[in-house]
């Protein structure tokens, strides 16, 4: 039988002059009800019996006698047609409306009558609490949201006001010192897209909100903004803008920000020139003692494979270029040019070497280092004598 022969078979039981066919279709609408009103389990007979008087036609709510709910909880559960039946019994847990009743096609049944919202707490369990504290705000019904929420631990708070909407029980958090009602106003701000809300709580020392607020005027392309906000000293500001000066390629704020001391536009400037490939700029920032501009021109030259110019810098004292020196030897298993560099000094070419033995199982390399002062050398022998004692 095709879903939609429910909804007739639910509508004829409505204006049916049968009492037991009408009191089922109460039953029916009451389980649709609560099911809209965040109740997504089974609903419990208790609470079916007070509800469904909520859908009760006016003369059978004080009839004598009343209809009987056994006959009419057997008519609603019977199949129909030999198909699915209106309500589905799950024993131990109560009633529930077959699910094309709950999609929305119930014809002429109201959604969710305000009365359910009185007899609803006394029948609150922990797996429905939240989804009825939710459909209770959509209800405009924020007391009982309110009072569902605060049945939780204060820890969960946050979250499930979060949850419901509810920016001003997280402002009350937040402005107690509760961290993550904090990150979720802000959160929350950021995706209503209120600039002036967060303004205000980051000048009044809210971090969240002035992370957010960094966040979005970088996705809005507001570079005077963030401008004023990292010049204030903001650290946050000042990582988003070099990330927006980068993602436009706009080297010339870069490169006046980094000279200005901005850290962040230094790194972002000197991973655009390698990206780039702009040796004479990195060479010339490297030289000047920017230590981004060195980190990404021995990276560079080590990619090029020029270890002319990576011993040279290595020589002059760049340790970015002595490590990326080291690795690049490592590569081609050039032990003696290891060996000879870590004899100078070299510490970057000395734990290269000293591992690259180790993984070869050189003892007699590893032990002669060790008794030259090597002591990660030492160090290696030690283990891997222990390793081959244990495998003996």
């Amino acid at each position: 039988m095709p879903d939609a022969a429910l909804v007739d078979e639910l509508e004829r039981a409505r204006a049916s002059d049968d009492p037991v066919k009408q009191t089922a279709a109460a039953l029916v609408d009451a389980v649709i009800g609560c099911y809209r009103a965040g109740y997504a389990q089974p609903i419990p007979k208790p609470l079916l019996l007070e509800v469904h008087q909520l859908y009760l036609p006016e003369h059978l709510r004080h009839a004598t006698p009343p209809p009987s709910i056994i006959e009419s909880l057997a008519w609603a559960r019977q199949p129909v047609a030999g198909a699915s039946p209106l309500l589905e019994h799950h024993r131990g847990w109560g009633d529930r409306a077959f699910d094309y009743l709950l999609s929305g096609a119930t014809g002429t049944s109201p959604l969710v009558h305000t009365g359910i919202w009185r007899l609803l707490p006394a029948h609150v369990t922990p797996r429905t609490s939240m989804s009825i504290a939710r459909a209770a705000d959509r209800a405009g019904e924020r007391a009982l949201a309110q009072a569902l929420i605060r049945r939780h631990p204060a820890r969960q708070r946050a979250q499930l006001y979060a949850e419901v909407g509810d920016a001003e029980a997280l402002v009350n958090l937040a402005d107690a010192g509760d961290q993550s009602a904090a990150h979720r106003l802000a959160e929350m701000l950021g995706e209503r897209g209120d600039l002036h809300i967060l303004a205000a709580r980051a000048d009044a020392g809210d971090q969240h909100a002035s992370w957010k607020l960094d966040d979005l005027l970088a996705l809005r392309g507001d570079v005077d903004t963030l401008a004023a906000r990292a010049d204030f000293g903001n650290p946050h500001a000042a990582s988003a803008l070099a990330e927006l000066l980068a993602e436009r390629r706009d080297l010339h704020a870069l490169t006046s920000r980094a000279d200005a001391g901005d850290w962040f536009a230094a790194k972002r400037l000197a991973w655009l020139l390698a990206e780039r490939g702009d040796l004479d700029t990195l060479t010339a920032r490297a030289d000047a003692g920017e230590r981004h501009a060195a980190e990404r021109l021995a990276w560079l030259l080590a990619e090029r494979g020029d270890l002319d110019t990576l011993t040279a810098r290595a020589d002059a004292g760049d340790q970015h270029s002595a490590w990326w020196l080291a690795k690049k030897l490592v590569d081609r298993g050039d032990i003696d040019a290891l060996a000879e560099r870590a004899d100078a000094g070299d510490q970057h070419a000395a734990r290269e070497l000293d591992d690259l033995l180790a993984l070869r199982g050189d003892l007699d390399a590893l032990a002669g280092r060790a008794a030259a002062g090597d002591r990660r050398a030492a160090e290696r022998l030690i283990s891997l004598r222990g390793a081959c004692g244990k495998a003996k």
